[in-house]
């Protein structure tokens, strides 16, 4: 898992990297607009996958002989799902005149219109690769997924198109690639060829419709503040509290990737009783060890990246960090309360922060500016984060000390696997790879 979680770091990277070049060619409003591009993306395709994706795993974690109707089940919803969403959103928004879709522009519509359906699709990709417990292979997709936009950019750059229009065509064009890429993988990995299984879909649709709730509550605590600071500010506004969100969101990616790494783990009940509680130590102290570097080069870090147009990110960044840190630990404590088949508690508890951050954004924003936007949300990170550990204690029966302090025996196992990971990446630069050759029994 380790392992995975490197690989995905690997793709922060790029996917930063590709964030500092967009800022630079774009601007301070272009990098707004195209934020608000890849925000609504992920947000429609989140809602166009109904939750299936995640009803699909949890169910074939729990039903093996299921598994040869995964990517066969996913395509349909993919494909009509995510097209009806987009199509919902982009016609319908422009026909009624809605500012953030007219804000993008035609050719923007036809973008979203084209790469929802690709994303959800990809998505399900991701989930097969978790579910058959290839890790390492899931966050590869992932990573490159958000990195293979950065070579579509430069060499726009080269060639010296560097408006929106051509930024939107290289990042649909480089998911385009990216699905085509992992469904090789898809094909030679586990069992296919079980033909679309209605009951897989019902109950998968069941499961997911509840998880799907708690999702999308998920997302619009963490994105609807971009369409509000939009709205308030203007792509200006929104182009430096993207920056500042984009770097305070490091802090929170590991515990991300080993949130959704543990989910089959949470699902099959494979855990013995007190490791949810280690992972969650463990999150903690890394997330604090994240957040505490970031604040401290936050000022020369903007300044470096991307220049002093974007100076007014450093102190909504440092607020932010308060926020992402506590925010870390629920990719560990709603993670254990999915997978314990109580999706809806999320609902409960998303909505809550969206709430508080809604509603702090409104006091706030036209006071404070970006600072009061990411004041907002570090608040409702904070909400969340203590609404999910009441309902983590509740289930695991551990203290705040076992859940939080971590003690020697973590430490010792953290070294551990670093080493290992250490270890193995050596091996791999050196020559060594491993060819896949099929699912694990």
């Amino acid at each position: 898992m380790l392992s995975a979680a490197v690989i995905s770091y690997a793709g922060l990277v790029g996917s930063f990297v590709a964030s500092v070049v967009a800022s630079r060619l774009l601007g301070v409003e272009g990098k707004g607009l195209f934020s608000l591009f890849v925000a609504t993306i992920t947000g429609l395709s989140l809602l166009a996958t109904l939750g299936v994706h995640q009803g699909q795993l949890f169910h074939v974690s729990r039903r093996p002989e299921w598994l040869s109707h995964f990517m066969t089940n996913a395509v349909p919803f993919s494909l009509f799902g995510g097209g009806a969403v987009a199509a919902l959103y982009f016609l319908g928004g422009w026909a009624l005149g809605w500012t953030d879709v007219r804000a993008l522009g035609v050719f923007g519509v036809i973008a979203g219109l084209v790469v929802v359906p690709v994303t959800v699709l990809m998505i399900f990709q991701r989930q097969y690769f978790l579910v058959l417990h290839r890790y390492e292979l899931a966050k590869v997709a992932g990573t490159v997924a958000v990195t293979l936009p950065l070579f579509g950019y430069v060499a726009l750059y080269v060639v010296h198109q560097t408006s929106l229009d051509a930024f939107l065509g290289a990042f649909v064009g480089s998911q385009l690639v990216c699905l085509a890429v992992f469904q090789v993988p898809v094909q030679r990995l586990g069992a296919h060829g079980g033909g679309f299984s209605l009951d897989l879909a019902r109950q998968s649709l069941g499961f997911g419709l509840r998880q799907l709730a708690s999702i999308f509550c998920s997302y619009l605590m963490g994105r609807l503040d971009f369409f509000i600071v939009a709205q308030y500010l203007g792509g200006r506004g929104l182009g430096i509290y993207s920056v500042a969100v984009s770097l305070a969101e490091i802090t929170v990616r590991l515990s991300n990737e080993i949130g959704t790494m543990l989910y089959p783990a949470f699902s099959g009940r494979t855990l013995k009783p007190g490791q949810p509680a280690a992972a969650l130590r463990l999150v903690t102290l890394m997330a604090v060890l994240a957040g505490a570097a970031m604040a401290l080069i936050s000022g020369p870090l903007v300044q470096l990246l991307f220049g002093p147009a974007f100076a007014e990110a450093v102190p909504a960044l440092r607020w932010l960090v308060v926020g992402t840190v506590a925010w870390s630990t629920t990719h560990v404590t709603w993670t254990y309360v999915s997978a314990t088949g109580r999706p809806a508690i999320g609902v409960l508890v998303y909505s809550t922060a969206t709430a508080v951050d809604v509603l702090l954004n409104m006091v706030l924003l036209p006071r404070l500016g970006v600072i009061g936007a990411s004041i907002a949300a570090a608040t409702s990170y904070i909400v969340a984060a203590l609404l999910f550990l009441h309902f983590f204690r509740r289930t695991e029966t551990c203290s705040l000390r076992q859940a939080f302090i971590a003690n020697a025996s973590d430490l010792q196992l953290l070294w551990k696997a670093a080493r290992a990971v250490a270890g193995r990446f050596g091996r791999l630069v050196g020559g060594s790879f491993v060819e896949v050759q099929g699912a694990p029994d």
